[in-house]
């Protein structure tokens, strides 16, 4: 049976171990963002501000967000 983590455990694994493409994932490091939870810390406003992050990129982000149940948390972060 596959371990269940909780929603912090989750967004703090590296962004290696989610399922995002590697276009995405070399920007994220381009910006020094390790994990879901930095992403998130970054807030709406913040993705939009970062030059770094496309409409594709965010649009994957809040698919992959979406798809998890978790959006609310980008959300939260304003």
């Amino acid at each position: 049976m596959p371990k269940i983590l909780s929603t912090e455990d989750f967004i703090s694994q590296p962004l290696e171990k989610h399922s995002f493409s590697e276009t995405f994932l070399q920007k994220c490091r381009q910006q020094q963002v390790l994990t879901l939870k930095d992403l998130l810390a970054l807030g709406t406003q913040g993705l939009l501000r970062t030059s770094s992050f496309d409409e594709a990129d965010r649009e994957e982000l809040y698919a992959y967000l979406q798809q998890h149940r978790i959006l609310y948390l980008l959300t939260l972060n304003r």
